[in-house]
């Protein structure tokens, strides 16, 4: 059974306001949800295991005011409240086995050591990896799929240089961020697996993909897996016209990605999807209601 913690300070983020606005999540039922406040003051000094510590202090300022990611009164907040539930999150799956998924935004995984890239600010998904692998000991996978190449994400983990991490990546190939991050053809780039998608993808294509994810799991045979999921691959998002894409997925693609995050223990960590329908439908078929 997976817990749904929904950040409490999520809203107090403006950024540039669209389409990564506190309006993506205006579907979600806050009943069916934990809401809940992250322990800053218990999780934070482990912020840098990710992220250069001039950087957070920033962050913490709120100083960055770089293009679509704009910081606001009240952004730390938010981002550190995010943050310090995907270590609790990470603490509760270690200790109890407790699966979670974590409401929070704005997103991470463009975030780079020490600098903001798309959205993002703080690298949620890489902090979170980091974060099991060298304080719980844990051989850990970190699986991301959304529309975009989790960039930041990859230049992190990759500095590392462990065989005890991996990275997939699964994206639209012809998008941001661009040929210096995304790869024309699936392989690996250090202790990443890149899966570029090209063209219309539907469900049929799609599922062929996660039967990729899951051949190279099981090879990889992590003790944990954190979950990056975008979910602006749905077809709500075309047609929203929120964010540029040509994928065409629904309720099927995400039940079966759920059913492969249920074969691991596993954490999930929301990233993109820009229409609330998008964000709603991926959601209920990771079992909210």
């Amino acid at each position: 059974m997976r817990e749904f913690w929904l950040n409490q300070e999520h809203a107090r983020h403006q950024g540039s306001g669209t389409p990564e606005s506190s309006n993506r999540l205006s579907l979600i039922n806050p009943a069916n949800c934990i809401i809940k406040k992250g322990n800053v003051s218990q999780y934070s000094s482990y912020f840098s295991l990710a992220h250069d510590k001039v950087y957070l202090q920033k962050l913490e300022e709120e100083a960055i005011q770089e293009h679509e990611a704009m910081c606001n009164a009240g952004s730390w907040q938010a981002m550190a409240s995010g943050t310090a539930l995907c270590l609790e999150a990470a603490d509760s799956l270690i200790k109890d086995g407790k699966k979670t998924f974590i409401l929070t935004r704005p997103p991470g995984h463009h975030a780079h050591t020490d600098w903001t890239h798309g959205f993002c600010f703080i690298n949620n998904a890489a902090l979170t990896a980091l974060y099991l692998h060298e304080r719980h000991n844990k051989k850990v996978a970190v699986l991301d799929f959304d529309l975009h190449n989790g960039d930041g994400t990859e230049d992190i983990l990759n500095k590392k240089e462990s065989n005890r991490l991996l990275f997939i990546s699964t994206y639209q190939a012809d998008i941001f961020p661009g040929p210096r991050y995304n790869l024309q053809v699936e392989g690996m780039r250090g202790d990443t697996y890149h899966l570029p998608l090209h063209g219309t993808m539907v469900d049929f294509d799609f599922i062929k993909i996660i039967s990729k994810i899951k051949d190279r799991l099981r090879q990889f045979s992590p003790e944990v897996l954190v979950v990056s999921a975008g979910f602006d691959m749905n077809r709500h998002e075309s047609a929203s016209g929120l964010m540029p894409s040509s994928m065409q997925l629904t309720r099927r693609s995400y039940e079966k990605l759920n059913g492969l995050c249920g074969e691991y223990p596993s954490l999930a960590i929301l990233e993109g999807g820009y229409s609330p329908k998008s964000i709603k439908e991926g959601l209920e078929a990771f079992s909210l209601r």
